[in-house]
């Protein structure tokens, strides 16, 4: 960022070192004074691991990639964190893509000696991680190696010395350009030029109409041009692509139909390649900004809890329209989006108060961040994917309790069949979230982390686990690792299940990744692995020990493609709706607010000592099921029973009546002396009915640390 600071010519380009990029950031920066008419559309991505995943909206092929290296950084060490993985994203996403590798902060360094020496040593270790992955991809027959197009000469700079600054601008202009940029400097027909004209006039003023006659009256601004950055309307961010054509076609008149929308078509690629335009799922965004602040929102690391309870907060939450008690169910909502990532449409409503996406379009909006990784979606308890809800993957943690990992281990009654994806250049960013989330459709989620997550299939009679197999912030990450738990006579559909994780990696690299090299594999019990390639079948044997053999079984079932929430079958905006509490009715509260108040007023019996009480109005399936999968139990009814299950059907507001008319009621005396205990009563929040008592939440850390354990247990 202080880089880009100083490409801008700011007078205090060096950026504090807390001042942390969310996500990316975009600007536009005119170079004209070094020597050529140029600007820079520049997409500054930060560095952050976190965001990484997200990016990959705006990765495109004919870009120039600076991969700027700290000088201080520049070691064996931190050669992963700080270059490899970067390199190996972009050979992943964008094979055979111009790269500049700059090193900052060189005075940092002693003296211009050492500066060469770090350059050089840094273009060297480049080049053998380049060879090292040709010549993996040489050994794997099928596959094609195009290797990024990383410029020999790598370029020192430092903030501090504007000279090196300039020096490297210059260079960066004499990149630009054919052959290795094909798409900068070349000369545009009249026609494209009025299409980016007419574009622009669209983001500028918002109004089609306006933009008609701005373009007839010679007025419009092309997509690109520095005054137009600051003067664009957020009405203006996108248009459906049919809409961009007929405004196209009431500016040319009555010429042929065909050649216009050729026209209109070319023009277009030629802005998305120069980054002035995305465009995805039908919509046209004219602001790749606005593109950026959808996402922005979502995974906002300076989003946290304490954030959530302050009055700032509050505030946004009216300005976004709510009122009365909705206020408070938003709060709470977000409160639990920042904890475990489960999106609803109060928190989408929110997050995107400022931006100006129209509802008949949100389907679209969620599908692109649907492909994109963003959000997946999660099957509650019953497995219908009527039932599912949206989750932002970047905001579950990164690791797993180690509570949850000594959990996943093999049962005793259990077999087991782990299938390793080896990525030879680096597992690239994005790929394990959506990895992880493939499994989703499979059965209940009983634990779910950033890069991994487990499945439980009772039916079925299985479990799954998909992830990273190291799940490390500091872990150089190769392997993707997916294991299925199954009992006896359940092979067959462990071998399904594995089919279905390759071809959901197969359709990452045809769809995403296409220089991404691969293999399939299991692990020997020598510690090797024994590959598996695409024609295999029958028996595979460990070619160090000859002595692992793994017995491949034929398909049973027709093959289900893991992909986006779309191919499943999951309506995105329906998840939004089913993270939500809305199926928590007003009248259960309302009356359980009345019990609570009477069972205060008149206590719990004469004489009787009472120290206080906890009613919880949940989605009893959901809560059940995780307190189930906490405890490794296996039917809900277990659960229920271990909790003090009440031995009548009671509605809580029928429970009312009986409360206040019936003193020896045998429903009162029950509820009495549940109250007497420390745990708390749990009521189902769509039926009214009450489920169980004595219910305890054991996991605490993820609420409000301040009061005693109720009010812990509460937050």
């Amino acid at each position: 960022t202080s880089f880009r600071n100083a490409l801008a010519g700011r007078e205090n380009p060096r950026e504090p070192p807390d001042n942390r990029t969310i996500h990316l950031d975009l600007e536009t920066i005119d170079v004209s004074d070094a020597g050529a008419k140029l600007e820079l559309n520049t997409h500054d991505l930060g560095g952050q691991r976190v965001y990484a995943g997200v990016q990959l909206l705006l990765i495109t092929a004919t870009a120039l990639f600076l991969v700027v290296v700290p000088a201080d950084r520049a070691n064996d060490a931190d050669f992963y964190a700080v270059v490899e993985r970067h390199l190996a994203y972009l050979q992943a996403r964008v094979r055979g893509a111009v790269i500049q590798m700059i090193l900052s902060k060189v005075d940092t360094l002693r003296d211009e000696r050492e500066i060469a020496e770090t350059c050089a040593w840094l273009s060297r270790k480049v080049a053998e991680k380049l060879e090292t992955w040709r010549q993996a991809a040489e050994n794997r027959n099928g596959f094609s190696f195009n290797p990024l197009r990383v410029q020999p000469n790598v370029l020192p700079v430092s903030v501090d010395r504007p000279e090196t600054i300039k020096g490297a601008c210059k260079a960066i202009v004499a990149l630009a350009g054919p052959p290795l940029l094909p798409s900068v400097g070349q000369t545009v027909p009249n026609s494209w030029v009025r299409v980016s004209s007419l574009l622009g006039a669209v983001a500028q003023r918002g109004d089609d109409d306006a933009a008609v006659r701005a373009l007839r009256d010679g007025s419009a601004r092309p997509l690109g041009s520095a005054q137009l950055d600051d003067r664009a309307v957020s009405s203006g961010a996108y248009r459906p692509r049919e809409t961009l054509e007929a405004l196209w076609n009431r500016v040319r008149g009555d010429r042929m139909i065909g050649q216009m929308r050729t026209t209109f078509r070319d023009a277009l690629k030629l802005l998305e390649a120069q980054g002035w335009v995305f465009e995805d799922k039908g919509l046209v965004y004219l602001q790749p900004q606005f593109v950026v602040d959808l996402t922005k929102s979502l995974v906002d690391h300076t989003l946290t809890i304490e954030r959530v309870k302050s009055s700032d907060t509050t505030q946004a939450i009216v300005r976004a329209g709510f009122c009365g008690a909705e206020v408070g169910r938003c709060r709470q909502e977000l409160a639990r989006f920042v904890r475990s990532g489960i999106l609803t449409r109060r928190v989408l409503q929110l997050l995107w108060r400022h931006l100006s996406v129209k509802e008949e379009h949100y389907v679209q909006v969620l599908d692109m961040l649907g492909d994109s990784g963003v959000i997946a979606c999660v099957l509650k308890p019953d497995g219908d994917v009527a039932h599912a809800t949206a989750v932002v993957q970047q905001r579950l943690p990164l690791c797993p309790d180690v509570r949850v990992l000594a959990s996943l281990d093999k049962k005793p009654d259990e077999h087991s069949l782990e299938m390793i994806v080896e990525i030879f250049t680096g597992i690239p960013p994005g790929l394990a979230e959506r990895f992880a989330a493939s499994i989703y459709r499979h059965g209940v989620v009983q634990h779910s982390w950033r890069v991994g997550a487990v499945v439980r299939n009772e039916s079925a009679g299985y479990r799954l686990r998909a992830g990273v197999q190291d799940p490390n912030e500091s872990a150089e990450e190769w392997c993707l690792v997916f294991t299925v738990y199954y009992a006896d006579g359940g092979s067959g559909v462990a071998w399904d299940l594995l089919r279905d994780a390759r071809a959901m990696i197969a359709d990452e690299q045809e769809e995403r990744y296409l220089g991404m090299d691969y293999a399939f594999a299991f692990r020997c019990s020598c510690g090797d692995l024994i590959y598996w390639a695409d024609d295999d079948d029958g028996t595979l044997v460990c070619s160090s020990c000859h002595r692992g053999r793994i017995e491949i079984e034929p398909r049973r079932t027709k093959r289900q493609r893991c992909a986006d929430a779309s191919d499943r079958g999951i309506d995105v905006m329906r998840a939004l709706e089913n993270g939500a509490a809305a199926d928590i009715r007003d009248d259960v509260i309302a009356a359980a607010l009345r019990i609570a108040r009477m069972i205060v007023m008149l206590g719990v019996g004469e004489g009787v000592r009472a120290h206080g009480f906890t009613i919880i109005i949940a989605d009893i399936a959901r809560l059940l099921a995780l307190s189930m999968l906490a405890r490794h139990r296996s039917t809900t009814t277990q659960i229920c029973t271990r909790f003090g299950r009440f031995r009548r059907q009671l509605d809580v507001r029928e429970l009312e009546l009986r409360i206040h008319d019936c003193e020896h009621d045998p429903a009162r005396r029950e509820l009495w002396t549940l109250c007497k205990e420390d745990g708390a009563i749990v009521v189902d929040g769509a039926s009214g009915q009450l489920c169980c008592g004595g219910f305890f939440v054991f996991d605490t850390s993820f609420g409000n640390m301040d009061g005693g354990s109720r009010n812990q247990a509460g937050s």
